[in-house]
């Protein structure tokens, strides 16, 4: 029998499935296999096999009639959920799946803290690398600068799958090794200024604005950009959009612009429009065709 982790691709979802990995080796001395999934693939459930482990982080499955086909084959006391995303908490709660081991939430908790909290407790101490990807996942900005720096160089020069030694020094021994926080900020920030500089040009050459729910979008046909792409102009749209097309189908990442909480979109509630879902300041969809109005290109 084997114990698996499904994690989503990003940055949480490497936080998430290094944690719970660590955990599990820890406290049950067992190896965890660590598979990362997204939304515009299929789930790997040929792998699985009767009487598996299967842990899922920040990923739901969404299309009909999945939850029963991995119920198939894990049984109810083999399986842990923990997710953060409303649109699919709520999907799931829907199919009878509310009962399923593991910790949701739909407040202001990344699917990292919410790992930490399930392993460790609610009161046991996090440490700041968990702290500052929990901060910019859900649009908290809780450190100001401080998270902007250290996600774009973790972004940029650590090996962030949940095998590599990183998450040991940041997770395990981090009192050990206190300084490297420290320097990731360090970088980011050098990188974040260079960046600002090439991502401007970039917005330019390929970005256009777009009408989408009767909002102003600023989209980017671009892969892997987050919100902190758009930093140089993103403030002046509703929504910050970058698209792809993978060959079958486009992927729609929409982010909240502007730093005025209070004048915020959910993002989960628009993505959920198409069939997608996220939280509330970061969301998106797959779609065969875009669903809105090409206003004008940015460079015309």
């Amino acid at each position: 029998m084997s114990t698996y982790c499904f994690f989503h691709e990003d940055l949480d979802g490497y936080c998430s499935a290094a944690i719970f990995m660590r955990w599990v080796h820890h406290y049950h001395n067992t190896e965890v296999k660590c598979i990362s999934v997204n939304y515009n693939r299929d789930f790997p459930f040929d792998i699985l096999k009767p009487g598996d482990d299967v842990c899922l982080v920040d990923f739901s499955l969404q299309k009909p009639g999945e939850w029963q086909k991995l119920l198939d084959i894990v049984t109810e006391e083999n399986l842990i959920w923990i997710d953060h995303h409303k649109s699919a908490i709520e999907e799931a709660e829907k199919q009878g799946m509310s009962n399923l081991l593991g910790l949701r939430s739909v407040s202001q908790d990344a699917a990292c803290e919410l790992v930490w909290k399930y392993c460790y407790g609610e009161g046991a101490p996090m440490p700041e690398v968990v702290s500052l990807i929990a901060d910019y996942d859900v649009w908290r900005f809780s450190f100001g600068e401080r998270t902007k720096h250290f996600n774009s160089g973790i972004s940029a020069m650590i090996d962030t799958r949940p095998e590599s030694d990183f998450w040991n020094d940041t997770l395990i021994y981090r009192f050990e090794y206190p300084a490297i926080v420290n320097e990731i900020v360090k970088i980011g920030e050098k990188l974040m200024a260079k960046s600002k500089i090439s991502n401007t040009a970039s917005l330019q050459n390929w970005g256009f604005e777009v009408e989408f729910c009767g909002h102003n979008c600023l989209a980017v046909n671009r892969n892997h950009c987050g919100s902190l792409f758009f930093e140089s102009i993103g403030e002046n749209y509703d929504i910050l959009m970058p698209i792809v097309f993978d060959g079958k189908q486009w992927t729609v990442s929409l982010y909240c612009s502007g730093s005025d909480k209070s004048k915020a979109i959910d993002m989960s509630a628009l993505a959920s429009t198409q069939g997608g879902g996220g939280h509330y300041g970061a969301a998106g969809f797959q779609c065969q065709e875009l669903p809105f109005a090409v206003i004008r290109k940015l460079s015309d």
